[in-house]
């Protein structure tokens, strides 16, 4: 089915600082960072990069750097974190929201698939839901493996757009809906592809653990707005876009609503050879 979707390769997050509106994307990530799901894989996250005192570690796609932060505090004054992203507008919210004694935390703009440290410079790398927004995950990938020292670990976290699920009066505009998601994410299956591709780049004893989140309760008003955008699109027609609002301010009010997406943490190490 056709419709006027975003083009694949054009991942509104991959441009945040060309949106017309780039605040909506750091009130997007904040709210983000209560979320159970999240917490969840950035606990994992960490057990596999172990951050002891002393490490320099890097955070790609840091993002408003809460991971900065936290990890700035697992590896101490003795150690560092660069956390690294394409958005003045991101780096910026991130400056703000870091405290003058949050540790040795450096932020800068860099693009991810050409990274502006030397060979094996770091104890550890990190990258959370980063390689979805990019047209060459794998060169990326390849990068992190460049500036981690030998034997360092290596840390993916990623959605997979293609388990993203939702209980909804009909299924048919329901698979159209999540469709209509996937094409605004230039790579939409990029979590179960992580095992492949981190080993395509020359990571080692690569591990993946999928995390998926049931959510039982959201705002009916960000629901019927993405509505209104898909039928915009074409994506649903205006009739089920009624049909779907009649029957989900029902569901909403009874408490019905039933949705979920998966996360996947894959981990491995930079070779010693």
């Amino acid at each position: 089915m056709a419709y006027n979707s975003p083009a694949f390769n054009d991942d509104p997050f991959a441009r945040v600082d060309q949106a017309t509106d780039p605040a909506r994307f750091v009130h997007y990530l904040a709210a983000q960072e209560a979320d159970p799901l999240a917490r969840r894989v950035k606990a994992a996250s960490y057990h596999h990069l172990n951050p002891l005192p002393g490490m320099h570690v890097l955070d790609c796609g840091c993002g408003l750097g809460m991971d900065v932060r936290a990890l700035a505090a697992l590896v101490g004054p003795t150690g560092a974190i660069n956390g690294i992203d394409n958005s003045t507008t991101m780096l910026a919210a991130a400056r703000e929201r870091t405290p003058p004694d949050a540790g040795p935390i450096t932020f800068q703009l860099a693009d991810i698939t050409a990274l502006p440290f030397a060979d094996n410079t770091f104890d550890g790398v990190r990258g959370e839901r980063v390689l979805q927004h990019l047209a060459d995950p794998l060169a990326a990938l390849r990068e992190m493996v460049r500036v981690a020292k030998p034997g360092a670990p290596i840390v993916c976290v990623d959605h997979d757009a293609g388990i993203l699920f939702e209980d909804l009066p009909d299924m048919a505009s329901a698979e159209r809906l999540r469709l209509f998601r996937m094409s605004a994410i230039a790579q939409p299956y990029v979590g179960r592809q992580l095992f492949r591709l981190m080993q395509a780049a020359g990571i080692g004893e690569v591990s993946v653990e999928p995390f998926t989140q049931i959510y039982t309760a959201g705002s009916a008003e960000f629901y019927f707005a993405a509505l209104a955008e898909a039928t915009a699109a074409g994506a649903i027609t205006s009739d089920e876009q009624r049909a779907l609002r009649d029957v989900l301010t029902d569901w909403f009010a009874a408490g019905y609503i039933c949705y979920g997406t998966t996360l996947f943490v894959a981990a491995g190490n930079k070779p010693l050879a």
